[in-house]
């Protein structure tokens, strides 16, 4: 540990220790400050210094173990579906690298699917009628550039649409 880090435990330790003195002190002055009675202030602020120590003295609280969810990489469409949904658009607003991998994934295999061969000169063709001319060189060419999120819902949106009715 760095001194750096070590004062700034101490700080955080400090004021742990003392900020409910200092709230029970600030409390009373401020329930003043905006109109209250005298005994109606220091009942605020008794009532505030009995609240933190009777929390502090129960076993609850910030010492409490939080128990452990048994999460697991389990295969199945749920973590799936949850995975794809929180790794595919960025902070940007741009598709991200895994997102991409596993949209190729998706759309190669639905045009395949459809008997669409991206190797082929015609088949290329045939996934630029369905997909789109874009979306269509980003899977046959891997240094083509992303495409617009937007232009990729509205693919795979077409592409869910003429599968539910087929």
């Amino acid at each position: 540990m760095t001194r750096a880090e070590d004062r700034r435990d101490r700080r955080a330790a400090l004021g742990r220790r003392w900020a409910p003195l200092a709230a029970a002190i600030v409390t009373p002055l401020f329930a003043l400050l905006i109109g209250a009675d005298l005994p109606h202030a220091l009942l605020l602020g008794g009532g505030l210094v009995i609240a933190t120590l009777v929390s502090r003295a129960l076993p609850y609280g910030n010492r409490a173990a939080w128990p452990v969810l048994p999460y697991g990489r389990r295969a199945g469409a749920r973590r799936d579906v949850s995975s794809l949904t929180w790794t595919m658009i960025d902070r940007s607003g741009s598709i991200s690298s895994t997102g991409e991998q596993r949209l190729r994934t998706v759309l190669t295999a639905a045009l395949e699917l459809r008997g669409v061969d991206l190797d082929s000169t015609s088949g290329r063709e045939q996934a630029a009628a369905v997909v789109g001319s874009g979306v269509a060189r980003w899977l046959s060419d891997p240094e083509a550039p992303t495409p617009d999120p937007r232009a990729v819902r509205r693919t795979i949106a077409h592409l869910l649409d003429e599968n539910v009715t087929t």
